[in-house]
């Protein structure tokens, strides 16, 4: 082996172990005990280890590489931009069908074999057409993979911009090698240039989707300590720090805001008759009502137990009062199945409007009363709180 060859096969084994080494990084990554996370991750680790294992085949072949050399390299290399691909729409939708399930992935495998294994082996014997003929479908591979990094357009974070560019980045070489390859026809050449950006591309990618899922865990936990794991409804504590700043706002832009708390009447002769597995169903039916019926703006909340509450911007007596007799009905018609047991529940709601001179645990407080009068006139109702009420309700 003379001493440009000695030099690609050196070149090679750094990107195997640059590519070995990021596939540990997925191992041991904190993200990968999210269950939502682990098919994502799969995919990452499987895309350096896939490129590692085509590197491996290929150095170990090369100058001189067979049919099977070919047709193993085409197929390690091409899985691993494919796993790449997907592990970006699998963290985007993790119910998305999984890669072997793709017709477009066997094609484009069977097609880029055929090409490699066979037409510039046999037909038109050339090292560097079966060079530029996989690169070039690789980097078809990752222009289809761009629109999937980013999760959310608008808010675009550090670890996806760093993908992109890892990405954008093969693509560019992609053309850069084909254009060495077109000029120079050197093959010492055209392995140095992609063997070093094989390495800053591994170097790239791993960096962004290290970056990415370490985010998606910041956002994750974030999510699970504002939100209420059984509902999927905001807990007490997010309702409470949120509803200060928007009293403020809604004080200083002289604007009406209001608050509807309610709970399901007669809760405990749920858990008592039918079991906690039924109790936790219609709580989360319930939760599904308040929901469906609030609008973007308005922050719904798990307040306790059975209890829930809502704050409404923008929202005067009546809008309230409205809203909660269309909440109490949609209740009303809920029937919750567990198995052949059906059960039907009703809700009972108190509202009150802010008049910014008391606090906001006067107002739930306030809210309290009216849904304590709600139980008291026999439930399933709708009670706007009122000054008078309120007294007559606290002497009795």
């Amino acid at each position: 082996m003379n001493y440009s060859n000695q030099a690609i096969v050196s070149y090679m084994a750094v990107v195997v172990l640059l590519n070995l080494l990021a596939s540990i990084f997925y191992i041991y990554t904190p993200a990968r005990r999210i269950h939502a996370m682990r098919v994502s991750i799969s995919y990452f680790r499987s895309f350096f280890l896939l490129m590692a294992s085509g590197f491996v085949v290929f150095g170990l072949a090369f100058p001189k590489t067979e049919p099977i050399h070919s047709v193993l390299t085409a197929a390690f290399f091409l899985t691993a931009f494919f796993c790449l691909k997907y592990g970006f729409i699998v963290r985007q939708n993790p119910d998305h069908p999984p890669l072997y399930k793709s017709k477009f992935f066997y094609l484009n495998l069977i097609a880029i074999i055929a090409i490699n294994g066979f037409l510039f082996q046999y037909y038109v014997e050339s090292h560097l057409m079966r060079s530029a003929a996989l690169t070039s479908n690789c980097s078809i591979i990752s222009i289809l993979t761009l629109k999937y990094i980013h999760k959310d357009k608008t808010s675009k974070k550090y670890g996806e911009s760093l993908a992109t560019l890892g990405v954008l980045f093969s693509i560019f070489c992609a053309m850069a090698m084909l254009l060495t390859l077109n000029y120079t026809q050197d093959i010492f050449t055209y392995f140095s240039v992609f063997m070093v950006s094989q390495s800053l591309i591994a170097i790239l990618i791993l960096g962004g989707s290290q970056a990415i899922f370490l985010s998606d865990l910041a956002d994750l936990y974030y999510q699970e300590s504002v939100t209420d794991v059984l509902t999927g409804l905001y807990n007490r504590r997010f309702f409470l720090r949120q509803s200060e700043s928007l009293l403020k706002f809604a004080e200083r832009h002289d604007y009406p805001i209001s608050i509807i708390l309610c709970d399901i009447d007669y809760f405990k002769r749920v858990n008592d008759n039918y079991g906690h597995e039924h109790g936790d169903k219609a709580l989360i039916a319930f939760a599904n009502v308040l929901k469906e019926s609030s609008r973007e703006s308005d922050i719904t909340a798990r307040f306790g137990g059975e209890e829930f509450i809502i704050l409404l911007p923008k929202t005067d007596a009546k809008g309230a009062t409205v809203l909660a007799e269309r909440m109490r009905s949609a209740t009303e018609s809920l029937s919750i199945t567990n198995g052949r047991k059906t059960v039907s529940i009703t809700a009972s709601f108190g509202v009150t409007t802010f008049d910014h001179t008391n606090s906001i645990d006067e107002h739930i407080k306030q809210a309290d009363t009216a849904l304590y009068l709600a139980k008291s006139r026999g439930r399933n109702q709708v009670v706007l709180h009122d000054a008078s009420e309120a007294i007559n309700a606290s002497i009795e």
